[in-house]
């Protein structure tokens, strides 16, 4: 269903297959299939709607966090599924979430901006949101076109304030870079043309440096393993390096890739270029746009592309035609989806250009190929011919266009996970149901699968006729679904079910199909309906057709015409009538037969007493049908001729003439060249043959099948394939009528004379392309006169165990049927039978013993398939056994090796801890993070599976942590002064300017120039450490501010300090201080800049201040961003000897604010407050 991958293959059969044809009677049943359906895996999404939030203006890009989808755009509110417009609408600017498997808007997140966004993306971890656009304000705060946010609350993340002077239209990131391009040209101010790398922790622009020019990129995306950054756009240059439109750079060095699908694929200019990249482990794939015509454009595609990460080789390109925009390669299926407005797909196999013009608004392709584009044929478009291509999948859901862009288009964007498939743009209706702006579709599993066969009517109007005594033969034809393409087709007659068959349609595809109903009373009148229903049971009904039965007497239509309506067929005409037109077999379209053209010729089947045709070589010789019909992109053709000729002739081709004159176009035609070798031909943009190189000129009756399908063009002559193209997959949509014994031929290569001279019988039209095992079997047929049966094949595998053995033996195929019986000897002189191809066996004794299986088919044929059986013992279990070794210390080693297996080997070792910590492996090691007794399990596995366990418990202790001196949390409230701290005394403020509240300590400076200071005089130490967090309500203006960090303070001697300077522009500078009784302060070591650390209102930071030991005292300093890792090494390190200093003393915090500070008043927030000894 859902156009997912075929499982094709080509089947071998050849002299083998022949020789294992059995000559059996064949036994119609007509409520069973005669020919299996194709097989079908990985599924797409359902073209179901699901309810999904909607918006009021575009969407331009979506990404997805576990449940969480995030959506940027240009809109104002957000709203209800199936509300109306400006109904129960919610605020939103350009930003909101919604819950993937709901639909549902998420009311917490609700970050703002101020103008449009173009790309959002996510930090690997999920915890950040990356926003790149048009704006300069988000939640209200500047920020110019770049912007983090977090995932979960929304909030503005302070660290990236680097803003872009252009538009940011793409996002990509690791764990440690953000990857943006756009429109640019500078980041945070540093030249980078159009793209940039920033640093995902501290936020600074990187080193990376790449010029792409001119104009703009508007795609980027990694390698898998982000070595390269492939780039998209409309540029020329990439370093000065031409690339148009695509090209990469190495994230190391920012050097031009190699990397290059220049020339086969390119897009640059003001108006075309790349439009979004997307990557799997293997493959790059992109969308491209292009005006036709446009003097300051070039581009040679308008659909997606896929190329190889590595090499650069093109792995297909659909050569759609209308502007794609987004492309989304669903990791680990095989669906690469499309957000455009696809208009033809003609050229490698799917929906041509039509008057009005169609436009598809999604579409998904294979991420395989098969098959070529064919040469182009709509005017004013590159030619792509001989590029792979991939396959259409049958995913067609309805979009409405939006007009909120004022471009006419519905899907701008597409992306997914999971189950889900997630598109976004500006339409507002999907289905014909209000949905605006965003939708989800989902696999089966999640979606209802409501969206049935969609024709119904007189449309799929039957027919039927009576060709034998009790029997009728009904014609319908196909439907269609948005998606499922393969539907199931049921003959009721009456109300009585008595055919069934799977059968693959496309819209632009619609074929027709047939059955013969047997057993039927003579003279009686019979009423027909046939049922198409889909995957998921939907399901529409024809009108009825009535017919009756031939009476009694009327000529049996014998095996071959029997064999041949099994399959199927769109249109057969066996050509021995005696006179007026040749009837349709199947009841649908009857031919013409022209005046010159000799009925009642010897016929080409064995034991029949149907005649053929004997045509003449005139223009008044010809055979045509009566009826117009869509000729099918992939079909089959099969003739019987014979002749002695030279002047070759059409056997058998589509015309666009219902008469005997010649037709204007034509292709799908089978015909002999003056040497007597046949060639097919058919017409997907320009002349595609094959040419037997053998003549069949021999006065000898012949078969010829030829068919285009998936394994390309096929000519089989005699039941052995002759001549194939496996490049030409489809031919181009066209109608006609079927014309038999000549038509024109034009300049087709290897053409005669137009018209054939000689005989024709049994020619058959199929919808689909015959395997050679059909084709096996119509000739057996027909020149046996008795239907036959291949031979299955079988296959068997079998596992030995403990006592037993397993046969599997579901690899066994019957080409022609089904197997219905397994029968299976074990080499113990015991047998079995089953009707299902997997067993089990139990033995009395290990050994190796032969097993044999012998499966049978639905027509007796046999065949049977060998294996050995290794039969061991029981097993013995291993023992586990566990040394440790460590404790009391928190950590410790533990070892299994002393762990055995008495009859083999320990294949893993698993170990627990008890505390959550697990490991693998002969021997671990694990560190406990507090003192208890913990139970340590070592579970053992052997090597034919059976497993042991040991426990042992082991107490460790921690080891005493540092000496706690002083510390405050500040969790109580005072209005003047800090009040008494958790430990270490009561503090000491400067009046009416100290505060406690909301869990921490506040001092607020008044006014320019002002000091507000704190001390704590508790515990005094020579060996301490100082740690704290603070921040501030605003950026002190002018010469901003200081923070002072007093480590030792000794009444009437001085105290060494830290100085940190908080600059107007958000820097943090650190420099350590003494100062002696009198408050002069000296330095002791020069400014250091805190290198990535910067700080804006409500930034908090954290300090750890050290003053360690005496003559000397060792001074050391570090100030990080609260929200990461402390840092490793020191940021300002000093040593010094004052003796006054060279003693214990106490600590204590100041804030000043500079005399040119602007801004006043400054509150400083201090938390975390904690001096402990330095051993």
């Amino acid at each position: 269903m859902r156009a997912a991958q075929r499982l094709w293959w080509r089947r071998a059969v050849g002299t083998a297959a022949a020789a294992a044809l059995v000559v059996v009677g064949l036994v119609t049943v007509p409520t069973a299939a005669t020919a299996a359906p194709q097989v079908w895996a990985d599924p797409t999404v359902t073209a179901d709607a699901l309810p999904t939030v909607q918006i009021d203006g575009v969407v331009w890009s979506q990404v997805v966090v576990g449940n969480t989808v995030y959506v940027a755009g240009d809109f104002t509110t957000a709203r209800p599924a199936g509300a109306a417009v400006g109904v129960d609408t919610t605020p939103r600017s350009n930003l909101l979430a919604y819950n993937l498997t709901t639909g549902e808007l998420i009311t917490t997140w609700a970050p703002s901006l101020n103008a449009p966004a173009y790309s959002i993306a996510a930090s690997p971890d999920g915890t950040r949101i990356y926003v790149g656009g048009d704006f300069t304000r988000v939640n209200n705060v500047a920020r110019n076109r770049f912007a983090v946010v977090g995932a979960v609350s929304g909030a503005l993340n302070n660290t990236f304030t680097g803003g872009a002077n252009g538009s940011v239209r793409s996002i990509v990131a690791t764990a440690s870079t953000i990857y943006l391009g756009g429109s640019f040209n500078t980041v945070a101010g540093q030249s980078r043309p159009r793209v940039a790398a920033v640093n995902a922790s501290t936020g600074a622009v990187t080193a990376w440096r790449v010029s792409v020019q001119p104009r703009q990129v508007d795609a980027i995306a990694l390698n898998a393993s982000g070595s390269q950054l492939f780039i998209g756009g409309r540029f020329d240059f990439i370093n000065g390096v031409a690339r148009q439109g695509i090209g990469a750079a190495a994230t190391s060095t920012g050097a031009t890739s190699a990397w290059n699908i220049n020339p086969d694929i390119y897009a640059y200019g003001y108006a075309a270029g790349i439009t979004s990249l997307s990557t799997d482990a293997t493959n790059v794939y992109g969308t491209s746009f292009g005006l036709i015509n446009d003097p300051d454009s070039e581009g040679n595609l308008e659909g997606m592309f896929s190329a190889d990460a590595v090499t650069a080789d093109l792995t297909w390109v659909d050569d759609c035609h209308g502007d794609s925009y987004s492309v989304w390669a669903n990791p680990g299926k095989d669906h690469v989806y499309l957000a455009g407005h696809p208009h033809n797909c003609g050229n490698f196999g799917g929906f041509p250009e039509i008057n009005p013009r169609r436009h598809q608004y999604t579409a998904a392709v294979s991420k395989a190929a098969f098959g070529e584009v064919q040469p182009n044929t709509q005017g004013g478009y590159f030619s792509l011919e001989g590029h792979d291509a991939p396959e259409l999948r049958t995913f067609w859901p309805t979009f409405s266009t939006g007009t909120f862009t004022g471009t006419g288009q519905a899907t701008w964007h597409v992306t997914g996970s999971g189950n889900y498939v997630l598109y976004g743009g500006e339409f507002t209706r999907v289905n014909g149901v209000g949905q605006q702006g965003l939708v989800r579709f989902a696999t089966s599993e999640v979606a209802p699968d409501l969206i049935g066969p969609s024709l119904s009517g007189n449309a799929l109007q039957p027919t039927a006729a009576s060709n034998g005594t009790g029997s009728m033969q009904v014609s319908w034809p196909a439907n269609w679904d948005r998606d499922n393409e393969l539907l199931t087709y049921q003959v009721l007659r009456g109300t009585t079910p008595v055919y069934q068959v799977s059968r693959e349609s496309r819209f632009w595809d619609l074929p027709r199909f047939s059955f013969t109903d047997t057993g039927l009373d003579p003279s009686t009148s019979y009423t027909y309906r046939v049922v198409a229903t889909d995957a998921a049971g939907n399901s529409v009904t024809s009108p009825p057709v009535t017919a009756t039965t031939t009476g009694s007497g009327t000529p049996d239509i014998g095996e071959y015409a029997r064999v041949v309506l099994g399959d199927n067929p769109s249109a057969f005409w066996r050509l021995g009538d005696t006179s007026g037109s040749t009837a349709d077999t199947t009841s649908f379209a009857s031919g013409t037969v022209g005046a010159e053209v000799v009925r009642g010729a010897p016929g080409a089947l064995a034991g029949s007493t149907n005649a053929a045709m004997q045509f003449t070589g005139t223009a008044t010789s010809r055979v045509y049908s009566t009826r117009r019909i869509a000729g099918p992109i992939r079909f089959s053709i099969e003739a019987w001729f014979k002749t002695g000729s030279t002047a070759g002739g059409k056997i058998v081709g589509l015309g666009s003439t219902a008469s005997l004159n010649n037709s204007g176009t034509y292709d799908r035609h089978v015909y002999m060249g003056a040497d007597g070798r046949l060639t097919f031909g058919v017409y997907p943009g320009a002349s595609r043959t094959v040419t037997s190189p053998a003549a069949y000129n021999d006065d000898t009756w012949h078969q010829v099948v030829a068919s285009v399908g998936i394994r390309g063009m096929e000519m089989y002559v005699d039941g052995t394939l002759v001549a194939t193209d496996p490049d030409v997959t489809f031919t181009a949509p066209a109608s006609g009528y079927w014309r038999i014994g000549g038509d024109a031929l034009g300049t087709w290569p290897n053409a005669a004379g137009e018209n054939f001279i000689g005989s024709i019988d049994e020619v058959s039209v199929y919808s689909r392309q015959l395997d050679q095992v059909d084709i096996l079997r119509h000739l057996s047929t027909g020149t046996t006169g008795t239907a036959t049966n291949l031979l299955p094949l079988a296959q068997v595998t079998v596992t030995g165990g403990e006592l037993s053995a397993t046969g599997n033996a579901s690899a066994s195929t019957d080409l022609d049927g089904t197997i219905v019986e397994y029968a299976w000897s074990w080499g113990d002189g015991s047998t079995t039978t089953t009707t299902t191809p997997t067993t089990t066996h139990p033995y009395a004794a290990a050994g190796t013993y032969p097993v044999t299986v012998t499966v049978t088919d639905d027509d007796g044929g046999s065949a049977e398939a060998s294996g050995s059986a290794v039969v061991s013992a029981p097993n013995q279990l291993p023992t586990a056994a566990i040394s440790v070794t460590g404790p009391p210390a928190l950590g410790v080693s533990v070892s299994g090796s002393g762990s055995t297996d008495p009859d083999g080997t320990i294949s893993t070792y698993a170990w627990t801890f008890g505390d959550g910590g697990t490991a693998t492996g002969v021997t671990a090691t694990h560190q406990y993070l507090a003192t208890g007794t913990y139970p340590i399990t070592l579970t053992v596995t052997d090597n034919r599976g059976g497993v042991d366990t040991e426990t042992v418990s082991v107490s460790v202790v921690a080891p005493p942590g540092p000496v706690v001196l002083a510390s405050d949390a500040f969790g109580r409230t005072l209005a003047d002064g800090w009040g008494p701290a958790d430990a270490g005394g009561t503090w000491i403020t400067t009046a009416g300017a100290a505060s406690v509240g909301s869990g921490s300590g506040v001092m607020t400076i008044a006014a320019a120039g002002g000091v507000v200071s704190a001390r704590l005089p508790g515990p005094g130490s020579t060996s301490q450490r100082e740690q704290l967090t603070f921040s501030l309500d605003k950026r002190p203006a002018g010469s901003g501010g200081w923070i002072l960090v007093r480590g030792r303070m000794i009444d009437g001697a001085g105290e060494y300090r830290l100085r940190i300077a908080l600059t107007s522009g958000g820097s943090v500078q650190t420099r350590l201080h003494r100062t002696d009784a009198a408050g002069t302060e000296t330095a002791v070591s020069t400014a250091v800049t805190a290198s990535g650390v910067t700080y804006n209102a409500g930034t908090v930071l954290a300090v750890a201040f050290e003053v360690v030991g005496t003559s000397p005292t060792t001074l050391r300093a570090k100030v990080w961003n609260a929200a990461q890792a402390e840092p490793a090494t020191w940021l300002v390190q000093a040593t010094d000897s004052t003796p006054a200093l060279q003693a214990a003393g106490y600590t204590g915090l100041a804030t000043i604010l500079s005399s040119t500070a602007t801004n006043a008043p400054v509150a400083v927030r201090f938390d975390n407050y904690r001096i402990t000894a330095v051993p």
